[in-house]
Order: structure tokens, then sequence, then C-alpha cells
């Protein structure tokens, strides 16, 4: 009997530490209004001519600091957060 307590109990605190993990992944998800604003402006980096960061990150950062002015607002807010200098 005390063994299955203690499976039960074990599984009990595995299934809690489940549901929290999912919880917490939940409120860090972007809102689907943020990724739609994301490829925007990854779109309008485009239409700039610059290509995309993956394909060569150094070339993208270039790019992205002669055309940073030409950007809307919102996009550069956003790259500024995602390609900024770092604190």
């Amino acid at each position: 009997m005390k063994k299955f307590l203690i499976v039960l109990s074990l599984f009990a605190a595995l299934s809690a530490m489940a549901e929290i993990d999912q919880a917490t992944m939940k409120s860090t998800e972007p809102k689907a209004g943020e990724v739609d604003a994301a490829r925007a402006c990854f779109q309008e980096l485009e239409t700039f001519g610059c290509r995309h960061p993956r394909e060569d990150l150094e070339q993208f950062k270039s790019c992205m600091e002669n055309i940073y002015s030409s950007l809307t607002p919102a996009c550069q807010s956003r790259i500024g957060e995602l390609y900024g200098k770092k604190k």
C-alpha cells in the first residue's frame, strides 16, 4: 500500500508540474497580432533589399543599419529589440 501511495503521489506531483509548465509556456506565447506585426516588419525589410538574417546575419545587420531610418516606427522598435545593441 505504501508503494502505491508513493507512486500515486509522484504521479500527482509530475502532473501538477506539467500543468504549471504548460501555463507558463502559454503566457509567453506571442499573440496573433504580434506575429503578424513581426512578419510585416520582415517583409518591409525585404522590400528594402535586406535578405533574411538566417542567410547572412552580418549582411542583414549592415543592410538594416543603412535603411533603419526608412522603416516604420513599429518596425524600428521591433528590429531594435531583436538586433540592437545589448546592454
